[in-house]
């Protein structure tokens, strides 16, 4: 057993690091797409947990051989994880002025 008492975890993962570079181009599109919507009003930080679901359904779904580069398919479903969660969240709004 070595120190930190993980030799009882199965090799989930494959031995090549494949995985390694579409996780991180992954947290890539993850950061640029939410960085696109900082001025809805939320933390960055929240913004980004908001669209990991996207990004798991993404590296779930992602065949390399079909649709090319991670990050092209990872962005559109991060952007409908955060559209959803901001559709359905009440969020004040600024009244509308109105001519007298």
């Amino acid at each position: 057993m070595d120190d930190l008492g993980t030799s009882h975890v199965p090799d989930a993962l494959p031995p090549t690091t494949e995985f390694t570079h579409e996780l991180r181009d992954g947290v890539f599109a993850l950061l640029e797409v939410a960085s696109a919507f900082q001025g809805s009003g939320l933390d960055p930080l929240d913004l980004m947990l908001i669209g990991s679901p996207g990004l798991i359904e993404a590296l779930d779904n992602h065949d390399p051989d079909r649709d090319g580069d991670v990050r092209t398919h990872a962005s559109p479903l991060i952007e409908r994880s955060i559209r959803k969660c901001l559709g359905n969240a009440r969020m004040p709004r600024r009244p509308i002025p109105r001519r007298p």
